[in-house]
């Protein structure tokens, strides 16, 4: 039997958004973690607000000081089966080779039991995963299953990552890859069930940015604790690092150096920056042609420097233009794994759309891109 989840402590003062949907309101500014995940406008009541009232049907209608939502009582019947989903199915979404499959379907979700935002991860893109292959009325109790168990990750998440040591690191590393799965498809099945247009690929990127920010800062601080530990693969980055890379692919990363080594050469920072970015874009690619795991894409969201984030959302052209060459990786697994249909293609043509409007002609560095996803 599953452990005791957390208990759900009402809130009075929580946005109207997430007390319509009577989940936990991290009640963290315009918008709060869940209205930003799932791109709402996100409002608060007035202290004059009738909302502020409770009805008179409050005892009906909500549950009782301390306990939990019923859609998570441990004793709900969902607990089980979404375990038992990531554990036969979802589990293989992140890695391939056999001994790193054992870890996601038995070591992880052990240590899950440790981290409460951990599990909440694997519960959430457990549910994602179910809802992707089921009908519209079937798949909407997943969607917001999904929503309510990474919502709810999301605050202790932060706080670990805030409080980092070596006993968690490896979970907040591990939370950030299944962040950013969840953050990659929820658009993708909620227009499909809702049937509202959602964010673009593009703009949800930004946000899986702010949701996983400050793991970068531990990837560099925390190397050796992550060595030692059992979830991560061995030297994860250095396994690949004498892998050759295909003579198109490399052309078009020498390429980013040139730009970035002509733009910036006169600002050492700036310059340092971008060629992070690129230098561990290039270890993905190396990763991914070697061991073809999902996994090996989906990490440099997680790794590139606060500072370079920054430049991508002030659109900045050459930063962008990195990023669209990190989704010519991300089609590489279109139709390789459930999560990721489409959603390369597409946040190049949103990308290259920025650079368009823009007054800088990059040639042939953005016109790779689009050729190699079939723009």
């Amino acid at each position: 039997m599953m452990p005791p989840l957390r208990a759900h402590r009402k809130s009075r003062t929580g946005c109207l958004q997430c007390r319509k949907r009577r989940v936990k309101c991290d009640e963290n500014g315009h918008p709060c973690g869940n209205c930003a995940f799932r791109h709402v406008e996100c409002t608060y009541p007035s202290r004059s607000s009738p909302d502020l009232q409770p009805s008179q049907n409050a005892a009906q209608d909500r549950p009782s000081e301390g306990q939990p939502l019923a859609l998570l009582d441990p004793s709900n019947k969902l607990l089980l089966e979404l375990m038992h989903k990531f554990s036969t199915e979802t589990y293989k979404s992140f890695f391939v080779d056999p001994a790193d499959l054992h870890i996601w379907q038995s070591v992880i979700p052990r240590r899950a039991l440790d981290h409460d935002f951990l599990l909440d991860g694997l519960l959430s893109v457990a549910a994602l995963h179910t809802a992707s292959s089921s009908d519209r009325q079937t798949a909407r109790p997943y969607l917001d299953a999904a929503m309510d168990f990474q919502s709810r990750g999301l605050k202790p998440f932060q706080n670990a990552i805030q409080n980092i040591s070596p006993e968690n690191c490896d979970a907040v590393f591990v939370h950030s890859m299944i962040t950013i799965v969840n953050g990659i498809v929820f658009p993708q099945i909620a227009a499909r069930v809702t049937e509202v247009d959602s964010s673009t690929v593009l703009e949800n990127i930004f946000t899986l940015f702010k949701l996983v920010q400050g793991t970068a800062e531990i990837s560099k601080l925390t190397g050796p604790w992550l060595q030692k530990s059992s979830l991560i693969p061995k030297d994860f980055w250095g396994a690949s690092s004498d892998s050759i890379l295909d003579t198109e692919i490399e052309q078009a990363l020498t390429r980013l150096r040139d730009l970035n080594r002509r733009e910036n050469i006169e600002h050492p920072p700036r310059h340092g920056h971008i060629e992070f970015a690129i230098s561990r874009l290039r270890q993905c690619f190396q990763r991914f042609f070697r061991f073809r795991d999902p996994a090996s894409v989906v990490t440099w969201l997680a790794i590139v420097d606060g500072e370079f984030v920054d430049y991508l959302h002030k659109e900045e052209p050459l930063p962008i233009l990195v990023m669209v060459h990190w989704g010519v990786l991300l089609a590489e697994l279109d139709g390789e794994v459930w999560w990721a249909s489409k959603s390369g293609k597409a946040l190049v043509a949103d990308a290259l759309g920025i650079l368009d409007r823009g007054e800088v002609d990059f040639g042939i560095a953005s016109s790779w891109p689009r050729e190699k996803v079939g723009l």
